[in-house]
């Protein structure tokens, strides 16, 4: 072989070097690529089934950096909605521990439990959050049916709280508020018939209870004036007599007289039946009487 000719060869495989080596070298990245690619996206799948949502989103973002498309750009909005839904739950959560418990079952409503496999939990939050404010509207309701404030627990039990989150529970609260307002009445009703029937009892025992001499003497002195016009004021003796007995009535005698300037008349004598409260008229309480009332 001549010197031309191996010159010839040597410049040909020079020329494939050139064009087949660096194609190789891009190759061998892009092969490299698609393998880091795959490693990122196989990871963030794994994360998001262990929840890990902000980790996956880490790791996604660095598959896009290698390689941007539509498959790792849609796990990326979808991974950023499970942050979003979890970030909800969370902030439920705290409603939830800090006793705030319509605005957590309001916030819990918001999360799509299914969309980050948290149904289960936010059901049990939600049925907790209801049970606790059952607790709280209860006792509640039994502190004010304790001081008999009927209309203000009918109040509490119509608020938007008990509407919109525990309506069956507030079918056994009024049903609680109904029992104890008729018992309540009821007993007043009790009372208010045992103080009538005492006042009666007293108004039955005074009238059947014999007069004092006062007591005769007032009536007799009103019995007096009823018939007369010609005086308008008359007295009697302060002091009692003796009670007497006159055609089978026990009673007093009841001097009535008028003070003039200078004396005192006596306008009439009468016996009052102190039994019977009968007035009569006599001579000094000589038969016979006559009655007068």
């Amino acid at each position: 072989m001549g010197m031309k000719n191996k010159k010839i060869i040597i410049g040909i495989i020079v020329l494939i070097l050139v064009i087949v080596v660096p194609t190789g070298f891009v190759v061998v990245k892009n092969f490299k690529q698609d393998k880091s690619y795959k490693e990122y996206v196989e990871k963030a799948n794994t994360l998001v089934e262990e929840k890990k949502y902000d980790e996956a989103m880490e790791v996604l973002q660095k598959g896009k950096d290698i390689k941007s498309t539509d498959e790792i750009n849609n796990k990326i909005t979808l991974v950023q909605s499970y942050i979003d839904q979890m970030k909800l739950y969370q902030e439920a959560t705290a409603l939830v521990e800090a006793g705030k418990y319509d605005a957590a079952i309001d916030e819990l409503n918001k999360v799509d439990s299914a969309a980050v496999g948290l149904k289960e939990q936010v059901e049990e939050k939600i049925k907790f959050c209801k049970s606790e404010i059952v607790k709280d509207k209860s006792k509640a309701v039994e502190q004010l049916l304790s001081e008999n404030k009927f209309e203000d627990a009918y109040a509490l039990i119509n608020d938007k709280v008990v509407t919109n989150y525990i309506s069956d529970s507030a079918i056994v609260l009024k049903s609680q508020i109904d029992k104890a307002k008729s018992s309540y009445e009821a007993e007043q009703e009790r009372i208010k018939a045992e103080e009538a029937k005492k006042v009666e009892e007293e108004r039955k025992k005074k009238e059947s209870a014999p007069l004092t001499y006062a007591e005769a003497a007032k009536l007799a002195a009103e019995i007096y004036l009823s018939k007369t016009s010609k005086v308008s004021n008359i007295s009697t003796w302060d002091k009692p007599t003796d009670k007497k007995v006159i055609e089978g009535k026990e009673g007093y005698m009841i001097q009535l007289f008028q003070k003039m300037s200078d004396h005192t008349a006596t306008v009439a004598w009468y016996f009052v039946d102190i039994n019977t409260k009968k007035v009569y008229s006599t001579l000094a309480g000589v038969p016979p009487l006559e009655l007068l009332n």
